[in-house]
């Protein structure tokens, strides 16, 4: 997957890291910030917010306030009037 990294933490969990929040040392590699691999399921028109972008992919809150990656390219962006 370009721009991202598949990763092997100290406990054993493994997941992909996006490029942006990695500091490569060789072939080890230090996470610059918090980071969670979780992938946010959504159904068509639901409504997100966005808080982050890396990758091509959207960390994402959804209504009941779980928090997920989704693919960039299964977002539309809208204008919401306050």
């Amino acid at each position: 997957m370009a721009g991202f990294f598949r990763c092997t933490a100290a406990d054993g969990k493994r997941g992909w890291i996006a490029e942006e929040y990695l500091e490569i040392r060789g072939s080890s590699a230090l996470l610059r910030r918090d980071y969670s691999a979780n992938e946010l399921t959504v159904n068509e028109n639901e409504l997100l917010k966005i808080l982050d972008a890396a990758g091509g992919w959207f960390w994402c809150e959804n209504a009941s306030g779980e928090c997920g990656w989704v693919p960039a390219l299964n977002v539309r962006l809208v204008t919401r009037s306050l």
